[in-house]
């Protein structure tokens, strides 16, 4: 996705996601704190990251679902590992970009 591509659909949802976002960025403090506010406020306006967020974010609820002891040991092995993956791909992003000057 071009970055004209990526900042027209931030446009297009902006007010309506505003309140997601600030949910995917509390999920990501919690998660990786050593990464400042300024950053992922930046990052939110990258359509990429914010469909990373949003698989990490369903990730997390199923994973906090299939806690339960009655659960599905074998789904919850096979969502421990997305999550994994998903954490790796927003660790590679947010690398990728924090040496970067925010436009």
């Amino acid at each position: 996705m071009t970055h004209s591509e990526d900042d027209g659909r931030a446009n297009t949802c902006r007010s309506e996601g505003g309140s997601q976002r600030a949910v995917y960025r509390e999920l990501l403090k919690g998660r990786f704190p050593h990464v400042n506010d300024v950053l992922l406020h930046r990052l939110m306006q990258h359509a990429t990251f914010r469909e990373l967020c949003e698989e990490y974010a369903a990730c997390s609820e199923a994973l906090r679902r299939l806690a339960k002891p009655a659960s599905d040991e074998e789904m919850r092995s096979e969502y421990t590992a997305l999550s994994l993956r998903l954490e790796g791909e927003l660790l590679r992003y947010i690398s990728e970009h924090s040496d970067r000057p925010s436009r």
